[in-house]
């Protein structure tokens, strides 16, 4: 129902309607005088349902500023009949404790786990029983760091934490030196407080061992950290319970504190109170995998935590607003308003949001094409993945290793299909995979990146790996290709084969344009500036153009160079979309028929030579090139 705040207003000063008064009561928890300025809000609709919150939406004239309101009933109150007077359509709402470490929220961690544990056969099945390396044993005043060879045959307890700057939050680790130190037993007080409250929570959900990375990794041994961050799946998909720290951003920071959701105004309606509160069930992240910009937790803006989540069978987040569980069958929360049981098929709409799930979901691969899963499950991955921010530039592959070798797992048990890994695209998948491009500089500069290469090289110019950005993939556009692979060679940096690389070559044949020229306009902005290649005596119109550096700089500058020239190498033609895509790619100096990519660039129809692009790929001599 809708009313105008101007009627609403008259009614209560006439007092003429009980329930007019109570809406009044709600918009005054929000705008005290809002009677004294009623004109400003057009209309004012109150949503209702048997046994659910009422739903008060408002708004100014401008829609500048949206209010989204519940009314509720508390749950204690019903419990002692406090609202039998009550409307039906005022509904109950759960009462969430302030504090998420209050033993009420322990005791709700405690109710999922064991429901969880009990009755999920799809989050148990995934437990082998298989250990990392190390683990912290907690019986003691003092954890101790043991080989978990020598554990007893139980289930341990993973973290997943922001490590933060180490001026603000100095790290605890276990380094060569302090190895023997940390087996002997760690002080707990001298604990950072993200590894105290792990350890608390543990030991009263009924843990003995938990795994953190800083004190089971000795962190300045490279052969063994480099052993054991290839042992990431593992870590995470064998863990009996993922603890989530979403709200520190260094581990200092406690991982308890202060829930949003529990906060509420208080009104009164027939004498009894009302609870009033801003619209949780809109304020709940869809997806914690997806990091909803710089107002986030600190957890989803982690690279690292990415595989962390996605991996754990089951996983309880301790976030700014309230508690969070997610296993392989359900999504909960605190508040209730999530009460989620993953489906069981997935399509490319639905994977945006619930997909990660479908890393164990077995369903998922009958009924979806290898194709389909390249697309729908490692390109969505790769997305969310570098719209994740890492401390150091190295480790863009080793971080996303694990989620490489569980897919390739999943490949081999589903399609029997063996692929080759190459620095983050897979072989199998090309040429489509190769059709990446960077998210503009404006969102980028929003997530905190840098628009450009790192400073040293990790990842061969045409992997996504070897931009310092965000990526975004044309996940919907099936390709027609006009690429050969003749060679795809990676040369590992370790015995992972799926982390960091030496060396990576990509040899190819395919249709090449080569002295092109792109014509800039003066009076466009970003990409639109170059709307047009030239090719000999053809206009090319692009549709698309997306420059790997940054536009505003040192390609901005060369592209304006009507010296330069580039050339096109043409991967394929888009089904569906009638768009030539192409590779921008420039020669490497001193090296034969070897070039670098720049960039990505769709080709569209000039409208006054429609047929000029596909004229001029068919031109085109095929000519075999390394890319590097």
């Amino acid at each position: 129902m809708s009313i105008s705040a101007s009627e609403l207003a008259h009614s209560v000063q006439t007092k003429s309607c009980l329930e007019c008064q109570l809406l009044s009561d709600v918009i005054s928890t929000r705008h005290k005088d809002w009677t004294l300025h009623a004109e400003q809000w057009p209309s004012i609709r109150l949503g209702l349902a048997v046994g659910k919150p009422a739903q008060l939406n408002y708004r100014t004239q401008d829609r500048t500023d949206v209010f989204d309101l519940q009314i509720y009933r508390s749950v204690s109150q019903q419990a002692v009949g406090l609202d039998v007077n009550l409307p039906k359509a005022i509904g109950l709402g759960p009462d969430i404790p302030p504090f998420s470490g209050s033993d009420e929220s322990i005791s709700l961690i405690k109710k999922w786990y064991a429901e969880c544990s009990a009755e999920h056969e799809l989050c148990n099945s995934y437990l082998s029983g298989d250990r990392p390396t190390r683990l912290l044993d907690t019986r003691g005043e003092n954890p101790a760091l043991i080989e978990a060879s020598t554990a007893d045959k139980v289930g341990y307890v993973a973290l997943s934490y922001c490590w933060g700057t180490r001026d603000k939050h100095p790290m605890l680790r276990t380094t060569r030196s302090t190895v023997s130190q940390h087996q002997a037993g760690i002080e707990f007080a001298s604990l950072p407080a993200v590894f105290r409250d792990a350890i608390v929570l543990s030991r009263a959900l009924g843990f003995i061992y938990i795994w953190i990375d800083a004190l089971c990794i000795i962190q300045d041994d490279a052969e063994d950290w480099n052993k054991e961050a290839a042992t990431m799946c593992r870590v995470y998909s064998q863990a009996s319970l993922t603890i989530i720290a979403s709200r520190p951003d260094g581990c200092t920071t406690s991982i308890f504190g202060n829930q949003a959701f529990a906060q509420f105004d208080m009104v009164s309606f027939k004498g009894v109170s009302l609870r009033v509160r801003t619209n949780i069930s809109k304020s709940h992240e869809i997806n914690p995998v997806i990091p909803l910009g710089p107002d986030a937790d600190p957890i989803s803006r982690r690279a690292w935590t990415l595989q962390e989540g996605v991996l754990s069978n089951r996983a309880v987040y301790f976030t700014n607003d309230e508690l969070r569980w997610e296993c392989n069958t359900w999504r909960r929360c605190q508040c209730g308003q999530l009460k989620t049981k993953f489906p069981l098929k997935y399509d490319a709409e639905e994977y945006e949001y619930e997909g990660h799930r479908t890393w164990r979901l077995n369903d998922f691969f009958p009924t979806h094409s290898v194709e389909e899963a390249y697309r729908i499950m490692w390109q969505h991955m790769v997305v969310f993945y570098t719209n994740r921010s890492l401390t150091m530039e190295q480790d863009r592959l080793v971080a996303l290793s694990g989620l490489a070798q569980r897919f390739d797992a999943l490949m081999k048990e589903h399609f029997q299909r063996k692929d080759t890994y190459l620095a983050g695209i897979w072989q199998g998948a090309l040429p489509a995979q190769l059709l990446w491009c960077i998210v503009n500089k404006a969102h980028s500069t929003t997530l905190g990146y840098e628009h450009t290469r790192p400073s040293a090289w990790r990842a061969p110019s045409w992997s996504w790996a070897s931009m310092e950005a965000p990526v975004f993939t044309f996940l919907h556009t099936s390709i027609d290709s006009r690429l050969e692979v003749m060679e795809a060679l990676v040369e590992p940096k370790s015995e992972d084969h799926f982390g960091q690389v030496k060396l990576a070559i990509l040899r190819v044949r395919a249709p090449v344009l080569h002295e092109v020229r792109f014509i800039r306009d003066p009076e466009r902005a970003g990409w639109s500036r170059f709307p047009v290649v030239k090719f000999h005596d053809l206009d090319l119109r692009i549709e698309n153009a997306f420059f790997d550096n940054d536009l505003e700089a040192e390609t901005d500058k060369s592209l304006s160079d009507p010296k330069q020239r580039f050339s096109l190498l043409v991967v394929g033609y888009g089904k569906g979309n009638d768009l030539h895509e192409c590779l921008a790619i420039t020669p490497v100096s001193g090296k034969i028929a070897t070039f670098e990519r720049i960039g990505l660039i769709r080709l569209g129809q000039h409208f006054r030579e429609p047929e000029g692009n596909a004229r001029a790929i068919e031109n085109a001599s095929r000519e075999a090139v390394t890319l590097v």
